[in-house]
């Protein structure tokens, strides 16, 4: 399969919680970016995204997303954390650059202080379709880019 996580931004600019409350808007300046890159359409029925949690008793994988639909050539999807908001009200650092805007209903997902490493699975086969990772501290507001492996 073709599809790559390309670019993070797990770390977004501002403060996380205001009284213990987190805005929607901050919340989906939190995203992945997946890109087509393959010659073909991707048929994204039985992919998920995922991420290394850390809780407790264990740590251990935690589902973010199932996706439907395709995704075609060359395209970039963008899963923000947060419910669904109007494009119009993200930041836009947090707009562009995607052709599809997808939230995963939840609060903050990637992590900050420990290391993360969004993954794509296929459950139906039991694979990886893409994984990689980043480092424990990544800067507020930056988006991290693909280089091999690993989200710097």
């Amino acid at each position: 399969m073709s599809l790559q996580i390309i670019k993070a931004k797990p770390n977004p600019a501002g403060k996380d919680r205001i009284k213990n409350f987190a805005l929607q808007t901050q919340l989906a300046g939190e995203w992945v970016d997946i890109q087509n890159n393959g010659s073909s359409p991707v048929d994204l029925t039985n992919v998920e995204l995922y991420h290394w949690a850390y809780k407790l008793p264990k740590n251990g994988w935690e589902m973010i997303m199932k996706f439907t639909g395709s995704l075609p050539v060359g395209e970039i999807m963008r899963v923000h954390s947060s419910g669904k908001i109007p494009i119009e009200q993200l930041a836009l650092i947090d707009k562009q650059g995607a052709d599809y805007h997808l939230f995963s209903g939840s609060g903050y997902v990637w992590n900050n202080d420990k290391e993360d490493k969004p993954t794509l699975w296929n459950p139906k086969t039991k694979e990886y379709i893409d994984k990689t990772s980043y480092n424990a501290y990544s800067p507020e507001g930056k988006v991290l880019q693909r280089v091999n492996n690993k989200l710097i």
